[in-house]
């Protein structure tokens, strides 16, 4: 009694080219090369080569539960160099014939098809063009990466292949700095590793390989395959260091730099040549991005508008809101956000700055009901029938934006990593019949917001950041945040 047991063993490209090298060598397959000179080999009828071969194979087990001596195979089921065979099936009869044998009679199968085939061995060298993508998303604008993030989406690479298939093995990335300030062990303590992945979900399944950092960054093992033709991309996140006292807090804030696909140190080869091949690397670098201890990761309105009453009313308001992660200050304490310039304007028609008009000017925290005075610059054009929106400045002395440091208290210049900090203006307003009022946030992507980091909690800031960033969706109002009008 015979017992068998089967399963499907695909064979290597390395075996198959072996085995049609050695095809070549002994003359058994038909074959034409291409003429000198052209770029792309010329098909021919009948010179169709193995490409892939399935090989399904039995072990004929006796009655003493011996191997049949060569573990046989009964058949294969292959495709040839244009893959249009991938469902024809050799067969034989023997269930112990070797791999050798069944490889010879799929290679022959396929020399015998009768349909035009570009030779094996005359297949032009493909290219492969790689370039850091600067349009995707939030790459496309400079970003703040927060210290101890441990996945944080830094680039993306274009990847497109022509006249073969190539698979990347290994990929080098080329950091550079962007400031006097930041050099290489500055990078080398804020980032601990940079990976490169086939999605921007950056989900763990999706993940190519890992390379500790270097100003060139080699990742080995990539083994990503760019199909011909079709546009790809890999997608490069950073494990960055933390600010404080953490195992892993070693990075240093405003650290700042740049990502390209680096000149030389990839390995690529052509899947249909077996060559292999030198990119080409277009020498473009991602844009600005800046290690941050603490973002400000959203500054909104809520303000729900209405009617504009005349007397002393709330005339619009904001949320500011600040992200830490796992960032602390040197003594522990958890990272903060002091705010130190705002942008603000009010947009009116209901008279002249500082006159009966318009009046009391005021702006509020709202947690703790502190607010300092504000109103337009003192030597500054006023509102009239044609100018109807002005900055709003510190009473008396401000120029072009607020300083927030005239708050008293100072945890009304402040705002916690995890929270939302909640301000209002308001102002006693006259001559409000059929006129309005509004309020902005303004020029968010400059000083229209500054903010510090005390680092060393001795209430000087160690770093200042002047802007938040788009890196995220904000609408089409930003760098502005308009707040509903009354009216």
């Amino acid at each position: 009694m015979v017992h068998t047991k089967s399963k499907t063993q695909t064979v290597t490209n390395t075996q198959l080219a072996v085995a049609v090298a050695a095809a070549f060598l002994a003359g058994g397959l038909a074959f034409a090369a291409a003429p000198a000179q052209r770029p792309v080999a010329a098909p021919v009828a009948g010179a169709c080569l193995l490409y892939e071969a399935n090989m399904v194979y039995t072990h004929a087990i006796n009655k003493t539960r011996q191997l049949c001596p060569n573990n046989g195979y009964w058949g294969a089921r292959f495709t040839c160099t244009d893959r249009k065979n991938d469902t024809v099936n050799v067969g034989v009869g023997n269930p112990c014939v070797t791999q050798d044998v069944i490889l010879a009679m799929a290679r022959a199968k396929c020399a015998d098809q009768t349909h035009i085939c570009v030779p094996q061995g005359a297949v032009a060298q493909g290219t492969l063009k790689m370039t850091v993508d600067t349009q995707y998303g939030n790459l496309g604008n400079p970003q703040y990466a927060l210290a101890g993030t441990k996945k944080f989406l830094a680039g993306r690479i274009k990847l497109l292949a022509d006249s073969e298939a190539m698979n990347i093995q290994d990929l080098a990335l080329q950091f550079s700095t962007n400031s006097a300030t930041t050099n290489f062990n500055a990078l080398a303590n804020s980032i601990d590793s940079v990976s490169l992945y086939s999605d921007p979900s950056l989900a763990d399944d999706r993940l190519l390989a890992t390379a500790d950092f270097a100003p060139k960054t080699i990742i080995e093992n990539v083994n990503y395959t760019v199909q011909n033709g079709v546009p790809e991309y890999i997608y490069i996140a950073l494990r960055l260091n933390s600010v404080g006292i953490d195992f892993d807090s070693t990075a240093i804030p405003s650290s700042s730099f740049k990502i390209a696909v680096a000149s030389n140190g990839h390995a690529v080869r052509g899947q249909v040549s077996g060559n292999n091949i030198t990119p080409s690397i277009t020498a473009t670098r991602g844009n600005d991005i800046t290690i941050a201890p603490i973002k400000i990761t959203n500054v909104a309105s809520d303000f729900a508008g209405g009617s504009l009453v005349g007397g002393n009313q709330i005339l619009g308001g904001f949320q500011i809101t600040a992200d830490g992660g796992r960032n602390t200050d040197q003594f522990g304490d958890v990272a903060k956000a002091r705010l130190l310039q705002l942008g603000l304007k009010l947009a009116t028609d209901v008279g002249t700055a500082f006159s009966s008009n318009t009046q009391n000017l005021q702006l509020c925290r709202v947690e703790s009901g502190n607010c300092i005075n504000i109103g337009t610059p003192m030597n500054g054009p006023t509102f009239s029938a044609t100018t109807t929106e002005l900055i709003l400045v510190n009473e008396w002395h401000g120029t072009s934006t607020i300083n927030m440091s005239e708050f008293h208290e100072q945890s009304d210049k402040y705002v916690d990593s995890g929270e939302t900090a909640n301000f209002i203006v308001k102002g006693t307003l006259t001559n409000t019949t059929d006129h309005f009022a509004q309020v902005k946030v303004v020029n968010l992507n400059s000083n229209g917001l500054v903010y510090g980091f005390d680092e060393n909690a001795d209430g000087f800031d160690d770093y200042t950041f002047y802007d938040i960033r788009k890196d995220m969706p904000r609408g089409v109002e930003y760098p502005n945040v308009i707040i509903r009008a009354l009216n």
